[in-house]
């Protein structure tokens, strides 16, 4: 854990450490998330994908222009956010951890880190359009394995609740 910290200059929040400690990455997370990157691969969004910032600025600048978000309206999670409102300067210092750029990427922002030092995550997809915004790592797995129970099939495989996740995290 500390190379990859020491190779980002950062110290990652705990419960995407403790994932990482526990299983360094994980395959096929969902329809739209490919995987999670394991520590060798996880990196800052402008390092991996500076053309995909560019271009959603691009499109920011052609549309209506950028209009900053205020307090009550960015601090909303779950089912009553809106997806477009986001911080887009925020993705210049997002940490990639996860997923494609054509399905939908996770990402950590370390600009909005909550009082136990875990970092906003997004799923973050041009089809949206926008982010879905989590209030932590932690709070992004337990939705993602929300969703996935909601699949017939998943519904009847035996111990498939959240503690899954929870051991991991």
């Amino acid at each position: 854990m500390l190379t990859v910290e020491a190779r980002l200059e950062t110290t990652l929040p705990p419960s995407f450490r403790n994932f990482l400690a526990a299983s360094n990455g994980w395959q096929k997370l969902d329809n739209m998330i490919d995987r999670l990157l394991s520590t060798q691969e996880i990196d800052w969004l402008a390092s991996r994908n500076q053309e995909l910032i560019d271009g959603w600025m691009t499109g920011i600048q052609i549309g209506s222009g950028y209009t900053p978000v205020p307090d009550e309206e960015y601090f909303v999670y779950g089912d009553e956010q809106d997806s477009t409102l986001l911080r887009n300067e925020y993705l210049q210092t997002a940490l990639e951890i996860g997923g494609d750029s054509n399905q939908g990427l996770l990402l950590l922002n370390p600009q909005i880190v909550s009082e136990n030092n875990e970092w906003e995550a997004w799923f973050f997809a041009n089809w949206l359009p926008g982010a879905h915004r989590y209030r932590s790592f932690y709070e992004l797995m337990l939705d993602l394995h929300k969703r996935l129970l909601e699949l017939p099939k998943l519904r009847e495989i035996p111990n498939s609740d959240e503690n899954t996740y929870k051991k991991l995290l």
